[in-house]
């Protein structure tokens, strides 16, 4: 497994989330730090839920529209950024949003978090809209940061990759499905690739996105590792009673990075990672599958996995223990992680008092609190009053931002959006505000090439080819060249005839040539006389 990137020592600490009723201290800009805050009755800390959207999504093969639950959600609450963040000048503050908790049939509050965006990307929230009988989730999306119109389109036909058909270029390649394209009047199908990875970027694959005014198209594109994401902060549960004007939330407790490849999870019908304690045999009639698992039977495509199983190419172990583990838990022979931060505290002070017994101690540590970050490994920099000013801004104009989003959509749903793959694509503006560490230099490498395009295959929708023909060549850099296709044999062409050239001849030795017989002199001619 990966080293951890934040402390484990110090974490029997019986501290909740912080919710502070002194809003003029953040909004004026002083630094507020974790010991000024006050811990509320009513705010519980999860160790486990969904995934912030904007730290990682999976790619489905068919986008569909997103969860209807039967209660509308409260209204967005406030907050704070942390007075922490990781070093860079691009990292940036993504605001949380409201998700849905089967188990409590209720909505819970998926923390804001430190962000480092994909380069030359700009993040799209979602939103929860009204919808017949209750309340709809729309995702949101990693849109290219100088994309000024959104495409709606109709919903692709059903994917038609197979696999590969070609043997892979090398033994660490990657296969990426295919795709279906919107090009002028109609779908094409783009073939799947081998990919080769470079250390320290993810290839997220080009995918669409649901939403009320038809589907969006995302073109595939790098991104950084989990660790180098940013810091993400844990889901709370808060009491009806604190969602109220004037109060502020601020997160303080970090998911680690490590945990989250011993307890991922696929929500498939909503398009989104859980973090947790998912194994329990119910879930997977709720549509919780392991991230591993995710890629078989026509879900989607992982790209976490993708990745992470490669990284971990030369440890024969890493996948075979990983899949032992979600084994073990599921049955009931492993601990399965805490569902809380006062589970977790329970839990570790057991571990510490011998009264349970774990192999691995980050198996069943979730979360930590901001202020036993490991300094060393994770490098922090504290944000000023200004920052933390500008950062609250965003977010705010974000979020008017995700209103004129809504509006504009269920307006094209209302006049009709493209339903028929055949049917004309609609276009919006979506004014979203560019962030203004956007501005500055972006912090840390340059993202490899993308791979690029392959050649569509032109087939007509709805009638699709049992086993596609991956074609076209290869990434330069991140990707290698596929195993050369063999061409067919051009037909033979009339060719000119060529000028007569003297055959050379087999050597011989030269004949003597008859010399010219001597003129007979004088005296032969009186000899004959």
């Amino acid at each position: 497994m990966l080293v951890s990137i934040l402390g484990l020592g110090a974490l029997a600490i019986g501290a909740s989330t912080v919710w502070t009723q002194e809003a003029p201290r953040a909004e004026e800009g002083t630094e507020a730090r974790a010991d000024d805050a006050t811990v509320e009755k009513g705010v519980e800390v999860l160790a486990r839920g969904p995934v912030h959207e904007a730290y990682a999504e999976p790619v489905t093969t068919k986008p569909r529209p997103g969860p209807l639950v039967r209660k509308q959600p409260p209204a967005a609450i406030e907050e704070v950024p942390p007075d922490q963040k990781p070093e860079g000048e691009n990292v940036q503050w993504v605001a949380g949003y409201w998700g849905w908790e089967d188990d409590r049939s209720d909505f819970i509050w998926v923390s804001g978090f430190w962000r480092t965006p994909p380069p030359d990307r700009r993040w799209v929230p979602g939103y929860w809209a009204r919808a017949e009988g209750g309340s709809q989730w729309t995702p949101g999306f990693w849109e290219v940061e100088e994309q000024e119109d959104v495409t709606y389109l109709a919903p692709p036909p059903d994917p038609i990759d197979s696999g590969p058909n070609v043997p892979a270029p090398a033994a660490d390649n990657t296969w990426v499905p295919g795709c279906w394209v919107y090009r002028e009047t109609r779908y094409v199908w783009r073939p799947g690739y081998w990919l080769a990875y470079r250390s320290g970027w993810v290839w997220v694959p080009a995918h669409y996105v649901w939403t009320p005014g038809g589907c969006v198209f995302v073109e595939g594109y790098w991104d950084y590792t989990l660790r180098s994401r940013g810091l993400l902060f844990a889901p709370v549960y808060l009491d009806p009673g604190l969602v109220r004007a004037n109060w502020l939330y601020r997160p303080r407790h970090v998911v680690y990075t490590d945990f989250l490849f011993s307890a991922l999870f696929v929500r498939a019908g909503y398009g989104s990672y859980y973090f947790g304690d998912y194994f329990d045999p119910r879930y997977d009639r709720l549509g919780y599958v392991s991230w591993f698992d995710y890629r078989f039977g026509g879900r989607g495509y992982d790209p976490l996995y993708s990745y992470y199983r490669w990284e971990n190419r030369n440890d024969r172990r890493w996948d075979r223990d990983l899949r032992d583990l979600y084994v073990a838990r599921r049955a009931g022979e492993a601990p399965r992680p805490p569902q809380t931060f006062a589970q977790q505290t329970t839990l570790i002070q057991n571990i510490n008092n011998k009264t349970v017994t774990v192999n691995n101690i980050k198996n069943v540590t979730v979360l930590a609190p901001m202020n036993q970050v490991d300094r060393t490994v994770v490098k922090l920099q504290p944000v000023s009053p200004e920052r933390l000013a500008t950062e609250r801004k965003h977010a705010q104009q974000l979020r008017q931002a995700t209103i004129v989003r809504q509006k504009t959509e269920v307006q094209v749903a209302a006049q009709g959006p493209p339903r028929r793959p055949n049917d004309a694509p609609r276009s919006a503006k979506l004014e979203v505000t560019k962030h203004p560490a956007a501005a500055a230099k972006p912090s840390g490498k340059a993202a490899p090439s993308p791979p690029p395009p392959v050649k569509p295959e032109v087939r007509p929708a709805g009638k699709p080819q049992a086993k596609p023909e991956p074609r076209g060549p290869e990434p330069k850099g991140p990707a290698p060249k596929p195993a050369p296709k063999p061409e067919p044999k051009p037909k033979e062409r009339p060719k000119p005839e060529p000028k007569p050239q003297p055959e050379p001849k087999p050597k011989e030795k030269p004949k003597p040539e008859p010399k010219p017989a001597p003129k007979p002199s004088d005296k032969d001619k009186k000899d004959k006389g």
